[in-house]
């Protein structure tokens, strides 16, 4: 496995510290009890952060002005996510053993955190952001480099801070549909196809 982290990062934060783990052989579908821990964790942020303004909090604000700095002024960080859910008692989920540790560890020591079960990635994959548009933030991914790489963009893209990985199907054809939403309900507006044309205009012609 090849862990690889932009250059610019660094150049832009020479102290930056990013720590890794490698589990093997880790079943990740045994029962743990970490309700308690989730609870008096989550009690002690919501009395930390009573009187408290988000975006005035130093670990917040911080994170708010590392992403201003690559542009991303809207950008937030997964922090910020699991401290606001938690305070307005919209706690995360249970996803599974991993998961909930890693997010019970962020929330307690207030730093991201993220894992990826790597047997289970078969390429090419899709990546992408869940509450994006126009394909910002989705990007074709042929090994586990370009994921690590794409999936830091789509985040950049995300509001919800939420990514979808699924298996890239090529040779089809792309078929696209938009849709309008008003006071709750779905109807269909649009549907069309794209046909690849010789032009020296565009690439494409949608139909």
């Amino acid at each position: 496995m090849k862990f690889k982290i932009e250059k610019k990062m660094f150049e832009k934060y020479p102290n930056l510290k990013v720590g890794i783990i490698v589990v093997n052989n880790l079943d990740n579908n045994i029962n743990i009890d970490i309700e308690d821990y989730i609870n008096n964790v989550s009690k002690e942020k919501i009395e930390k952060f009573k009187d408290v303004e988000l975006a005035s909090y130093n670990v917040i604000k911080s994170w708010r002005e590392i992403y201003k700095s690559f542009g991303e002024k809207k950008a937030r960080s997964s922090v910020e996510a699991l401290i606001r859910r938690t305070i307005n008692q919209n706690p995360v989920k249970s996803i599974n053993p991993l998961v909930d540790i890693y997010n019970l560890i962020s929330l307690k020591y207030e730093v991201p955190c993220g894992g990826e079960d790597l047997d289970k990635i078969k390429y090419p994959v899709i990546v992408k952001p869940v509450d994006s548009s126009g394909a910002r933030g989705m990007n074709a991914c042929y090994n586990e480099e370009e994921l690590k790489k794409y999936y830091i963009e789509a985040l950049k893209w995300s509001k919800s801070k939420k990514i979808i990985v699924e298996e890239l199907v090529e040779g089809g054809r792309e078929v696209f549909f938009h849709y309008t939403i008003q006071d709750g309900e779905f109807s269909l507006s649009m549907g069309f196809t794209k046909f690849k044309v010789e032009s020296k205009e565009r690439d494409y012609v949608s139909l």
